[in-house]
């Protein structure tokens, strides 16, 4: 097969050398070439036909010395395949188990965080229904604010390199922090033990507050206590 496709090739610039001869010569021709009258015109009839059979022969030649190629070509491509196509398997069924344990482990992520937002939410209300029993209305607030405006992380399963390729695993060590004692958290933060900027509060539950305060004293122009101050003000508005 080596030795065709060196054969073939030491011909193609004989082959091209002879096409090129012909194809000049008729194209000086199609410059002195006038179309005037019915016989011109049947002359150029009988001239595109010459070029048109000089064409296919050359077209025929061509054929004759890529085909070798073409066959070639398509041999080594299907030698080629028949590796990529256990590789495909290969990645294939490993990628279709990681999918497996990805879903089965993103779902069991999810199942825990909401059971310890359940958790954290009842502790928090058990808090606050204890401080709004003792008289503590701020601490009661704060509590139930905290627990509201804390996020929820996302259930992303921890994916590192495994033992499948030898890879050696790296772990790195992460500190997070969560509140288990919210009443005592916001005691921390009124001694000064936590900065206060642990605690985001309502503005929309501090306005019910404020109405709620200004249904108890109407009079009022302004009122204090807890360390949150309620002032009224007019908006005008057009209608």
């Amino acid at each position: 097969m080596a030795q065709e496709l060196i054969v073939s090739t030491a011909t193609l610039a004989v082959t091209v050398t002879q096409g090129l001869e012909k194809a000049n010569d008729l194209l000086e021709q199609a410059g002195r070439a006038e179309i005037e009258e019915r016989k011109d015109y049947e002359n150029g009839t009988d001239f595109r036909k010459v070029v048109s059979g000089i064409r296919k022969r050359l077209e025929d030649q061509r054929k004759e010395l890529v085909d070798p190629y073409g066959k070639r070509v398509r041999l080594i491509n299907a030698e080629f395949k028949k590796v990529r196509d256990v590789l495909d398997m290969a990645d294939n069924q490993v990628k279709g188990k990681m999918t497996i344990w990805h879903n089965v482990e993103e779902k069991r992520q999810r199942e825990l965080q909401e059971q310890q937002r359940r958790e954290a939410e009842e502790t928090a209300l058990a808090a606050a229904e204890e401080a709004e029993e003792a008289g503590d209305a701020a601490t009661s607030e704060a509590i139930l604010n905290m627990a509201a405006d804390t996020p929820e992380p996302e259930a992303k399963p921890a994916i590192g390199r495994g033992s499948l390729t030898g890879a050696s695993t790296v772990a790195t060590k992460v500190w997070t922090a969560e509140v288990h004692n919210i009443e005592h958290a916001c005691h921390a933060i009124g001694e000064g033990d936590l900065p206060v900027d642990l605690v985001t509060f309502s503005q929309s539950k501090l306005n019910a507050l404020a109405r709620e305060w200004h249904e108890k004293r109407p009079d009022a122009e302004e009122i204090a206590q807890h360390g949150i101050t309620v002032k009224s003000e007019t908006r005008l508005s057009v209608r």
